[in-house]
């Protein structure tokens, strides 16, 4: 297999990166891992597991996996703390110059496959849900770094609400689209808590089910065993004697106002927050959304850069992006 230089540059380290990193060693293809932060991994590298008395196929161990692969690997090399600022294609490859704590590294490689993830949405943003002013308000992300590191506690028979879809499908405050993972995060993340805490009672408000490829039986299940189901997006959430009451509208399009212990808000995803600067360097386009196209030349992507998605899909198109850049070494 022909090269001009280094191989292929990644840039983001997360599940995706990590993933396109491992399938190109495996073939024997060195490759460089451009990650801001001090360690790879990305967010989803950081969820805790969300077995229950079983492994619940929520994906949270195979970043570590990819991870661990890759820093095992003599055919990678891993750049923390280091950003791309600028790169120039010379007919031979792309000359990239490369921002470390030790200085700049100016290197040649054959591809880019850029993968810096997604931006979680901030439920700041939409103030009616009462996120940083009603007590007992925490994101999905809170949660889960709370169970992680050990810090999360509820009391035996607590309730609890879960509101899907803050951030997503809001053209108002958020997204216009579907962040498709977020159903199928909170669904484990619910579980898992359940399974931790005794009595937990849980109310899962939700306006369209998305998980387990769309699977309406497990909703269904999940009902019949006692989580209360509500196809609902509340309208508010407020203080009342220091607890969160959730307003929303029925099914039968009935106000309600629910008093719970936790309220757990499922945000979604927005395009990364440096996307603009690096496409721009890049000279790549994004689509109309903000997120980078797949498939540019010499300029690739993958994970939750273009669009949305789950671990999982974010691994199997971190895989398909470095065959891809092993295709453009191929040569035509």
């Amino acid at each position: 297999m022909k090269s001009s230089g280094d191989g292929v540059l990644i840039i983001g380290g997360g599940a995706a990166g990590c993933a396109a990193a491992a399938e190109l060693s495996r073939h024997g293809i060195p490759s460089t891992i451009v990650e801001a932060s001090e360690r790879l991994g990305g967010l989803a590298g950081s969820h805790c597991c969300k077995s229950t008395d079983r492994c619940e196929r929520c994906d949270a161990c195979a970043p570590i996996d990819v991870r661990r692969e890759v820093l095992n690997s003599a055919n990678v090399t891993v750049l923390t703390s280091s950003r791309v600022f600028a790169a120039e294609e010379d007919g031979a490859g792309l000359l990239v110059r490369i921002s470390r704590p030790e200085g700049v590294a100016e290197m040649r490689f054959d591809s880019v496959i850029v993968a810096i993830g997604a931006t979680p949405f901030d439920p700041a943003l939409d103030s009616r849900l009462g996120h940083g002013s009603v007590p007992g308000v925490l994101s999905s992300l809170e949660v889960d770094r709370a169970v992680r590191e050990g810090s999360f506690h509820i009391p035996d028979g607590s309730s609890l609400a879960v509101v899907l879809c803050v951030g997503s499908r809001d053209v108002v405050r958020g997204a216009p689209y579907c962040s498709k993972a977020c159903c199928k995060y909170a669904y484990h993340l619910t579980r898992h808590l359940q399974s931790a805490n005794d009595g937990l009672a849980v109310t899962f408000f939700y306006m369209d089910w998305r998980p387990l490829d769309g699977d309406l039986s497990a909703l269904c299940r999940w009902g019949m065993a006692g989580t209360r189901t509500v196809r609902s997006r509340p309208a508010e959430i407020v203080e009342r004697d220091g607890r969160p009451v959730v307003r929303y509208a029925d099914p039968m399009e009935c106000l309600r106002e629910d008093a719970f212990d936790m309220v757990m808000l499922a945000v979604g995803m927005l395009p990364p927050r440096d996307n603009e600067e690096l496409a721009a360097i890049l000279g790549v386009p994004l689509d109309d959304l903000g997120f980078f196209l797949p498939d540019n030349g010499r300029v690739l992507a993958a994970g939750c850069c273009t669009g949305p998605k789950d671990i999982d899909e974010s691994v199997k198109e971190g895989i398909a992006a470095a065959g891809r850049a092993m295709a453009i070494m191929e040569g035509p």
